[in-house]
């Protein structure tokens, strides 16, 4: 009768060890996760192409968006836009820009500052940037949105530190996105929509 005991309670200590050892694993797995490739598409009349690669998993995200076709000396820089919930979008799925601050009590989308660099004279730049722990859901979806500058500024450090820094874009949020008239302009970008979690 006592080994019987013995041997239902390290059965029943067993099981619980593996149920608490399976538990993170479990936890991970309701995790989204997405591994996307997808084009970098000319915006506002520009001819600026490319490609970009989105991953998400237990760690968080990591981006590379491979830009052609830029101005050579002009300053670039790219924004991670997250839309938790497309559905609601201003325009449900259709998420953009008047997303990210209307309606002012609680917009749609959310915005920060990726990488920013200026091009050289082959008009290449890759951008990259790590967003740990970062969670997607599924019906999210990830813009990546590549500004331009203008030539980056030579002479005045504080103006070439908007330049790289903000979006130039007051109407996002002045003064810390932008002062006075806007002087970043959106020429291309890549979306990587979110329908399912793996």
């Amino acid at each position: 009768m006592k080994k019987r005991n013995a041997q239902a309670m390290s059965i029943a200590a067993m099981t619980a060890l593996l149920i608490v050892a399976s538990g993170a694993d479990v936890m991970a797995a309701d995790q989204c996760r997405t591994d996307q490739s997808q084009p970098v598409l000319p915006r506002n009349s520009s001819s600026v192409s490319g490609h970009g690669t989105l991953v998400v998993n237990n760690e968080g995200a990591d981006v590379v968006i491979r830009a052609e076709n830029l101005t050579p000396g002009v300053a670039y820089t790219t924004w991670f836009l997250f839309f938790d919930n497309t559905a609601q979008c201003l325009v449900p799925h259709q998420c953009g820009n008047a997303d990210l601050s209307a309606p002012a009590s609680n917009p749609a989308g959310v915005l920060g500052r990726l990488d920013s660099a200026a091009s050289g004279d082959n008009g290449q730049l890759t951008f990259k940037g790590t967003l740990r722990d970062f969670h997607v859901s599924a019906g999210s979806s990830v813009h990546i949105a590549v500004y331009a500058h203008g030539p980056v500024d030579l002479t005045n450090n504080q103006a070439r530190a908007r330049q790289l820094l903000t979006p130039e874009s007051p109407s996002l949020g002045a003064p810390g996105l932008g002062v006075g008239a806007p002087k970043g302009f959106l020429v291309a970008g890549a979306i990587f929509d979110i329908e399912s979690c793996k």
